[in-house]
């Protein structure tokens, strides 16, 4: 089997609400051994933790997409780096 780190994904959107665990168990399962999964918002960089810590072979990442960058705050810079 080829094995797969899929390092740019999405799973942590609502879009994937109604069968998210169903889905990543699948993709793991079809051999992707790891995931990358990217947060694109300040709210979504504060729930990566949390979201990675449901699966051992996901990793994450926080940040603001660059269309968002101009609603950043020196708060915002500080949380990130603190996440």
């Amino acid at each position: 089997m080829i094995k797969i780190f899929d390092t740019h994904a999405h799973y942590d959107d609502e879009a994937f609400d109604e069968d998210r665990d169903e889905l990543l168990k699948k993709v793991h399962e079809a051999g992707v051994i790891h995931i990358v999964d990217i947060a694109c918002s300040m709210d979504s960089s504060r729930h990566m933790p949390e979201f990675i810590s449901q699966y051992d072979y996901m990793y994450g990442t926080v940040g603001v997409h660059p269309d968002d960058i101009y609603e950043l705050t020196y708060k915002d810079m500080d949380e990130l780096k603190r996440l």
